[in-house]
């Protein structure tokens, strides 16, 4: 999916927010997620030993 916001700031929030739930998900399943963060615009979240992936990035654009 792919999402626009007129703010970077609420860009991040819903990423930190989309994160949130689905680690929490996770832990509840009885895995143990890893949160890989690439500065302040990617995340990755992944469950070793199964094919649970989950990848976030903002890109800025000029689209109007």
């Amino acid at each position: 999916d792919a999402y626009a916001f007129w703010s970077e700031d609420d860009a991040r929030k819903s990423v930190n927010e989309d994160v949130d739930t689905e680690v929490k998900s996770l832990i509840e399943e009885g895995y143990e997620p890893t949160i890989l963060r690439h500065g302040r615009d990617s995340v990755e979240v992944y469950a070793a030993d199964s094919n649970i992936y989950y990848e976030w990035s903002i890109i800025a654009s000029d689209i109007r």
